[in-house]
């Protein structure tokens, strides 16, 4: 019998690593195969998603339970009104961390704070189809004012949800199925696309190790998060990066910030001696300008017609989240965004 278990577990954890192996090379395909073939790739992998999902439920409860947005609220206190509300909407392959600094900051301040948790491998659209179906569960929740914060590609969602028509935003909102949005606030949102979207093999498995991690997805997460079409979504040029820009965006309705990072620090170019790093710092501009905050471009991060710009001194992620331990440095967009929902509390006056 022992033998037999042992034959067992061996063919299983081949089979397993086989599995993890052919998920790791499909991924990593996807990041260097010429976009027609990664559009067959994704269609391949949704038809698997959606099979999966369809006759094996039981795969996909544990991770479905994390999206169902029971554990999504920090509320201010236990008897805190939830009529207004700060919504947070992450970007692709965000296992989560990227809010932990800015909710306690939030919660001291008195705000109620909503973490809008979605499969975000899938495409932006059907992304902000359920960021759209979350907003109508909130309103009937008894929440009425409503702020957005979208990092990296969730400021891509929250756009799409207001400007696509066949969404009906304000229509909603005037028929009061959603709650009234007073403002965004977009950090780090590749507007016009990323060519690190191309690379997002490394992200994905990071993504994917910490919710495995976590408890929260299975050893097929990888699938059911999504097919990959978010990706291709973030290239430059794209056919819905293409539609999106193509639509204004209502800033007189809905106020938008953006704010922006840079990782170039000049006294470092200047310390180590840089050709170019002298008193104009021309050279240390221009790559803060092509590498922004080493994920988005400047160039990528604006809209036009949006005037309220911040351009802060980060990377990707510690403009939000500081990246060590124990540090007690602020992560330079939250003094914005606290700054930006004080429109809540004037709202609620």
């Amino acid at each position: 019998m022992k033998k037999v278990w042992k034959t067992f577990w061996k063919l299983f954890v081949r089979t397993l690593l086989g599995v993890i192996v052919l998920l790791a090379l499909w991924f990593l395909g996807a990041s260097i195969l010429p976009v027609s073939f990664q559009e067959k790739m994704v269609e391949t992998l949704g038809k698997a998603r959606e099979y999966l999902i369809e006759n094996h439920p039981s795969l996909y409860a544990n991770q479905k339970s994390y999206y169902d947005g029971k554990h999504s609220w920090y509320l201010a206190d236990a008897a805190a009104d939830k009529s207004s509300v700060i919504m947070l909407v992450h970007g692709l392959d965000e296992p989560g961390p990227i809010w932990n600094d800015l909710i306690p900051v939030l919660n001291a301040e008195g705000y109620n704070v909503y973490k809008f948790i979605y499969p975000n491998d899938l495409g932006v659209q059907a992304s902000s189809e359920l960021l759209c179906d979350r907003l109508e569960m909130l309103r009937k929740e008894g929440v009425r004012r409503v702020f957005l914060v979208g990092h990296s590609m969730g400021g891509l969602v929250i756009r799409n949800t207001i400007t696509d028509p066949r969404f009906a935003f304000f229509g909603k909102v005037d028929n009061d199925s959603i709650p009234r949005c007073l403002g965004v606030v977009t950090v780090g949102t590749p507007n016009h696309g990323s060519e690190f979207a191309k690379g997002r093999f490394f992200a994905e498995m990071r993504d994917q190790a910490a919710h495995i991690r976590n408890g929260e997805h299975g050893l097929l997460g990888g699938i059911f998060d999504g097919s990959g079409q978010a990706g291709i979504d973030l290239y430059p040029g794209s056919a819905f990066l293409t539609e999106l820009n193509a639509r204004p965006y209502p800033n007189d309705s809905i106020p938008m910030t953006i704010v922006a990072g840079v990782w170039t620090d000049p006294e470092v170019f200047q310390k180590a001696g840089f050709p170019g790093a002298g008193n104009d710092l021309q050279w240390t501009d221009k790559l803060s300008e092509k590498f922004g905050d080493g994920v988005v471009s400047l160039q990528s991060a604006m809209i036009p017609g949006i005037a309220d710009i911040h351009v802060v001194q980060a990377n990707h992620h510690d403009m939000l989240h500081h990246m060590r331990f124990q540090s007690g440095r602020i992560p330079p967009a939250i003094p914005i965004i606290l700054e930006k929902v004080r429109i809540l509390k004037r709202a609620s006056e």
